[in-house]
């Protein structure tokens, strides 16, 4: 009896060892701004770019249509602010979607909505960090921090296809990267300093928009 015991015990852990490895934790599930699928939007305008360098117009389309559909996704899982901001992203790229269509795509203005965009998924997820190190779920709190990292990160690379490194413009966003870069690697912040901290960062990237 004792050894059926065991051998049942042994059972249940391996099946909990299982179900452990191969789900993805409930919270990335739900939250589309916790997980890869906050990536894809910088992940299709790269292809946008990419393809009208080919000049692949039709691919490039394609790729700029499941950029607006990857925002729409995320719009579920911000505030309000946010949604707006994410909503005057997809019509500036539902005007360059137009402009490849039509053959009449002046590149320095797709350059300058993608970075627009990018910088507005940027707000996004900082106010998502905020959020969660309002509450005290630091793990959250970082993982969004890190995907506005990635979202300022790939808004220099288009600021940097159509204006000089030197412009202010740019500045800002080299040092909110910078700061995003530090803040993660901290481990000695408070929740409230983390907020904090965050709280400056979104009003750093709001001045970007306003430029």
């Amino acid at each position: 009896m004792k050894k059926q015991y065991i051998w049942i015990l042994v059972a249940v852990v391996m099946a909990n060892f299982v179900l452990l490895l191969f789900s993805e934790p409930k919270e990335d599930k739900k939250h589309p701004t916790l997980n890869e699928a906050a990536t894809m939007p910088d992940e299709y305008l790269k292809n946008v770019k990419y393809y009208e360098e080919q000049e692949r117009h039709e691919m490039s389309a394609y790729s700029l249509g499941k950029a607006i559909a990857a925002i729409y996704k995320l719009e579920g899982d911000v505030d309000s602010e946010s949604f707006q901001m994410l909503e005057n992203s997809v019509d500036r790229l539902e005007e360059i979607h137009k402009s490849i269509l039509l053959n009449s795509l002046n590149s320095k203005e797709m350059s300058a909505a993608f970075e627009f965009s990018l910088n507005n998924l940027v707000h996004a997820e900082l106010e998502i960090s905020e959020m969660y190190a309002e509450t005290n779920h630091m793990d959250q709190a970082k993982t969004a921090l890190k995907y506005a990292q990635l979202h300022i990160k790939n808004a220099m690379l288009f600021h940097d296809s159509y204006w000089d490194n030197d412009s202010v413009h740019y500045a800002i966003e080299k040092q909110v990267f910078l700061e995003m870069d530090s803040l993660l690697k901290n481990e000695s912040f408070s929740p409230m300093k983390y907020s904090l901290e965050i709280d400056k960062m979104i009003k750093q990237g709001d001045e970007i928009l306003k430029i």
